[in-house]
């Protein structure tokens, strides 16, 4: 519902959209209240980004802007496509939002919770990947989904409940909502969270699970195993395997190429991941922004371009010296 909410405020909302979000804001008060608060937030952040931005460099969402427009001649759409990049930083300023053709750069949003939204809603519909397509989607509880080549992802219509049916693989950051775990469905079993990030492979009646952050129960014919962040388990024959360590869980997930996806990831992880990905060395200068979480995923960018973004969400100072990127006050 936030970037239906982002698209209206720009004008680029379909009428049959705009009948939606107008029937969603009657639901309830609590639903009205929400959107007022969202587009009061986006109007003080995206101010607030105008006015501060980064000493010397592009605003994020100018550099978006432009990646986008030097690559969107060269790269065909998919059948499931979205924007390249959605950056979201849950913290003091609240909310800031812009889209641009290909790009959409959004900063601290609201977090719905079930105490405020009594009716949880992932959207309607399926997503669909060819042989050689990857796509992504967020879905309308903040969800990010990956979704692998030759996959189909359903989402299914429950009052109260997130579910999806998954056929093929996909890469998902679960947005935290206490308690509504988010479930995903197969063939051979499900897995059931609560907020987490991890990988879902299915071939047929064989299913694999690896773990990124958090814990996922894998469930398959009244058996179940709890798997752990660094942790791979697999159902075949309709048993579920005892989860295994993985020493390094990227070969497992290689297909996602260039792609991290964090969800109210706290600063001092996001740094980990982007050292590990990139190959450089991150510090942070001030103490106060490790526990400043981040939510949103990128896609096929370079350090610079990503290293810029999270500064621009944080509202940081940083520099680039010797080889050593600085994040500070």
């Amino acid at each position: 519902m936030d970037e239906l909410i982002c698209r209206s405020r720009k004008g680029r909302t379909t009428p049959a959209e705009e009948a939606a979000l107008l029937s969603w804001r009657r639901q309830s008060k609590d639903n009205e209240t929400y959107f007022r608060e969202f587009v009061r937030l986006l109007n003080l952040g995206e101010a607030a980004i105008r006015k501060q931005g980064l000493p010397g460099q592009p605003l994020a969402i100018d550099l978006i802007r432009r990646a986008d427009e030097r690559t969107a001649s060269a790269r065909p759409p998919t059948k499931l496509e979205s924007p390249r990049t959605g950056w979201a930083w849950w913290g003091g300023i609240a909310a800031a939002a812009a889209a641009g053709v290909a790009a959409i750069l959004m900063l601290a949003s609201p977090v719905p919770t079930a105490d405020r939204h009594p009716a949880v809603v992932l959207g309607a519909g399926e997503f669909v990947t060819g042989p050689s397509e990857t796509g992504t989607a967020t879905l309308g509880d903040g969800t990010i989904v990956r979704l692998g080549p030759q996959s189909r992802l359903q989402i299914v219509s429950a009052k109260d409940a997130r579910e999806v049916f998954l056929e093929g693989r996909a890469y998902f950051a679960v947005a935290p909502m206490h308690g509504y775990p988010f479930r995903v469905r197969t063939r051979a079993g499900d897995a059931v969270v609560l907020g987490t990030r991890f990988e879902v492979r299915t071939r047929k009646d064989d299913l694999r699970l690896v773990v990124i952050e958090g814990r996922v129960a894998l469930g398959a014919n009244g058996q179940q195993v709890e798997v752990g962040a660094g942790e791979m388990s697999m159902v075949s024959d309709g048993n579920a395997s005892p989860p295994v360590k993985v020493d390094d869980v990227r070969p497992l997930v290689s297909w996602l190429e260039r792609f991290i996806a964090f969800q109210a990831t706290p600063l001092r992880e996001v740094v980990w991941e982007l050292e590990r990905e990139y190959g450089v060395r991150i510090e942070v200068t001030d103490s106060a922004l490790v526990d400043q979480t981040l939510t949103g995923w990128y896609a096929d960018r370079d350090f610079e371009e990503v290293f810029t973004i999270v500064c621009g969400v944080l509202q940081a100072e940083c520099s680039i010296q010797n080889g050593i990127a600085r994040i500070g006050r």
